[in-house]
């Protein structure tokens, strides 16, 4: 195999064996994509620095696009500055615009834009209260003591609903609606720009390990 890269003006080539090439998938790999698409994330926006908000949203937005998920819905639950909602919409498209661009050049299929809606949060769970609601609180218990849960959830239902709070976290009138209420690293406060992430990982591992694609 013959392997050539080209840094600035130079070239460099190398002779291996065909074995020693890392594929990113083969025969038996488990390929996940298809979960995320599942999952539509209730995100309650960040408020704080004008900047921050801005980088807040961008990471999210860049989160979401990198899992391809159902869709994104900005949920706050009082009232909130025009400019402030404003500036952490213009970073959560941002983000998904930068993701997209990268996954469109990388991807042999067209890539799922992720797309973004606004809906108060107590509006917003009456909306899919039809659908299975995961909360995700410091207040829940360990995501690895209801695995079975979430696999049963999984195996029942196409749309799987995720809320996820901001800096001063989630209502926890809503816990009432929801199915489970998951600590995702217990003893650890996860922030806002990450708990997106870290909640999709970890319900995909979850599932993975279930078989569940």
């Amino acid at each position: 195999m013959v392997w050539i890269e080209i840094f600035h003006d130079e070239a460099f080539i190398s002779i291996t064996s065909g074995s020693e090439e890392r594929k990113k998938s083969y025969p038996g790999k488990p390929n996940l994509r298809q979960v995320p698409k599942r999952i539509v994330i209730g995100q309650v926006p960040y408020v704080g620095d004008i900047e921050a908000v801005r980088r807040m949203g961008i990471r999210i937005g860049r989160a979401a696009q990198t899992f391809e998920i159902k869709s994104l819905y900005v949920t706050p639950f009082r009232p909130l500055e025009g400019f402030i909602l404003k500036t952490f919409l213009d970073g959560v498209y941002e983000g998904i615009k930068s993701r997209y661009e990268i996954q469109k050049k990388a991807y042999s299929v067209k890539p799922h834009r992720v797309p973004v809606y606004v809906y108060d949060l107590y509006q917003f769970v009456r909306l899919k209260c039809d659908k299975p609601i995961i909360v995700t609180s410091t207040r829940g218990k360990p995501l690895v003591t209801v695995k079975d849960s979430i696999i049963d959830l999984f195996s029942k239902h196409k749309e799987i609903i995720i809320l996820i709070g901001a800096h001063e976290g989630l209502p926890t009138g809503l816990f009432r609606a929801a199915e489970l209420v998951i600590d995702l690293a217990p003893g650890i406060t996860i922030s806002t720009d990450n708990a997106l992430t870290s909640a999709v990982i970890g319900l995909v591992t979850v599932l993975e390990e279930s078989k569940i694609g």
